[in-house]
């Protein structure tokens, strides 16, 4: 139920007789039953109040719906745009996230080994970088080695 006026005007008193003017003047504080609308839709004005109803409708309306802040959404195209990516306040796409890590190695194409079977999709541990570079300085230095006592 809706409150009791709780306001005051100090034109028209208990007891006094009341005047055209201050009468007009108390009613100017109502709103006008003309401006109350049953629907909210695009074309309804600032003047117009809606019934409790039509509000309820519109704001059941509005809530399933999913309402976002289209100014602060960062797109795939925007994304590395004026430090979008670092924002607190800015939102990325599905699309724009899905842009940001596609060229991201993935755990499950990394190997802890370096072998002539290994694809270009592949990418090596720094273990297995530098097992591969002794690998090969061993093969070098014992050839080397065998060389040299070889041409004895």
């Amino acid at each position: 139920m809706a409150s009791p006026y709780t306001g005051s005007y100090t034109g028209i008193a208990k007891g006094e007789r009341a005047e055209a003017g201050k009468m007009t003047a108390a009613l100017n504080l109502l709103e006008r039953v003309a401006n109350k609308t049953d629907t909210v839709t695009a074309d309804s004005t600032a003047a117009q109040y809606p019934s409790a109803a039509a509000a309820y409708t519109a704001i059941a309306a509005l809530s399933g719906a999913g309402l976002e802040i289209t100014d602060n959404k960062v797109t795939s195209t925007t994304w590395g745009a004026n430090d979008n990516k670092n924002s607190d306040v800015k939102y990325p796409t599905c699309k724009a996230v899905t842009a940001s890590y596609a060229g991201a190695e993935h755990q499950a194409n990394r190997v802890t080994t370096i072998s002539p079977l290994s694809t270009d999709d592949e990418y090596p541990t720094v273990k297995a970088v530098a097992d591969a570079i002794l690998r090969k300085m061993r093969m070098y230095y014992d050839f080397q080695r065998a060389s040299l006592h070889g041409a004895r």
